[in-house]
């Protein structure tokens, strides 16, 4: 891990166990990543998870948008670089990925937004509550679009929240919806597509012991395959988390 004044670098070797069955990276495994590698650049900016909880503050993600043009592979050492943005969006605050491959060649774009929240009120608070350096650089200008609402329910499925799925946090982790969302894809699909542009959208959690139905619809119009997603909670149907994807054949 090599930290600069505004870049976190971290180099990492895909391993065995965090390829699919094609031999190319599992999707949520980028998203462990982006996770870990962002809260290393926090702690070395002096705004990470424990100091803020000593102030009474946490992140919580909002959005990622992410753009892949080629999927890592088994054995590929990626170079995944972040850092906070100045850009801002009202009370969000943005934080950039990028990630190449070992020539160099840009593989993955991501933006992401975060708000700002106190643990007590559970509200957000604006930005300036913290202090930390930026870099203005931006690698993918989203605006983080409402994602559609599902119109047509193609599979759905219903899962237990493990306890082995709670994060420091105390519920869900972030990249274990994006797992219940692709496991209403048919394999079919993953043999022969990659989900070449990721957006999701955070709107609530869930705890141990809740049950979750991932909803999906896929839409095929003119070899342009998409798939829209949505998780609710199972007992309260309170929403929790909303994907588009945009696939791409390997």
């Amino acid at each position: 891990m090599l930290i600069t004044d505004f870049k976190t670098i971290h180099i990492h070797s895909v391993t065995g166990s965090e390829s699919g069955s094609c031999g190319f990276i599992k999707p949520h495994i980028i998203l462990n990543i982006f996770q870990d590698i962002a809260e290393k650049s926090a702690n070395s900016l002096n705004f990470g998870l424990q100091k803020l909880q000593e102030q009474g503050l946490s992140w919580y993600l909002l959005n990622y948008h992410i753009k892949i043009n080629n999927y890592p592979k088994y054995n590929d050492n990626i170079h995944f670089q972040t850092w906070p943005c100045t850009t801002i969006k009202g009370l969000k605050a943005v934080r950039e990925f990028l990630v190449t491959n070992s020539d160099g060649e840009i593989i993955i774009m991501a933006s992401s937004a975060w708000l700002l929240v106190d643990l007590k009120t559970k509200r957000p608070v604006k930005l300036e509550k913290v202090s930390y350096k930026t870099f203005s650089q931006r690698v993918l200008e989203s605006e983080f679009e409402k994602i559609s609402d599902i119109t047509d329910i193609t599979n759905q499925k219903s899962f237990d929240v493990l306890y082995s799925e709670i994060d420091i946090n105390k519920h869900v982790n972030n990249s274990i919806y994006f797992v219940w969302a692709l496991e209403t894809i048919p394999p079919d699909i993953f043999t022969q597509y990659y989900p070449a542009e990721i957006e999701i959208s955070f709107k609530s959690n869930v705890n141990y012991g809740d049950k979750v139905n991932s909803i999906c619809q896929i839409i095929n119009n003119k070899d342009k395959l998409v798939s829209l997603h949505k998780l609710n909670q199972e007992d309260t149907e309170k929403e929790l988390v909303r994907i588009r994807l945009k696939w791409s054949k390997f």
